[in-house]
């Protein structure tokens, strides 16, 4: 706000301290988005751990063409998926395992039996002692 010369009405003005202050804040928010950004990609990476996974040349091969292909960005994007499509696949099987044991109906049998089934197969299999 300024008062013109030999004037008493004030006359709305913008100062040039005023547009360089905007010009800087504009500047300074636009470095601070950047700053976090390169924050935060840099933290996802420090959270990442590293494995090594050796290949025969023919699976090495296969993962370098879905690679070239657009596909994946990465032999780790290509490892990622497949985890995620692994973990899905057994998400998905036992859902139906328990939709298929909701719609079986409710058992017959009494809960010390189906323990005592269930203790039988898992020595059979070798998961437990007895």
């Amino acid at each position: 706000m300024f008062i013109q010369k030999g004037s008493t009405n004030p006359v709305c003005a913008i100062s040039w301290l005023e547009i360089a202050l905007a010009g800087f804040l504009a500047i300074r928010h636009k470095y601070c988005e950047f700053l976090l950004s390169m924050l935060k990609l840099n933290i996802e990476r420090l959270l990442m751990a590293t494995m090594t996974v050796s290949l025969p040349d023919p699976m090495k091969a296969w993962i370098e063409t879905r690679i070239d292909s657009g596909e994946y960005a990465s032999s780790s994007d290509y490892v990622r998926d497949l985890i995620r499509k692994d973990k899905d696949s057994r998400l998905s099987a036992l859902r139906r395992r328990i939709d298929d044991a909701d719609a079986s109906g409710i058992s017959v049998r009494s809960l010390d039996e189906i323990f005592e089934d269930a203790r039988t197969k898992a020595r059979e299999r070798g998961l437990i002692d007895g």
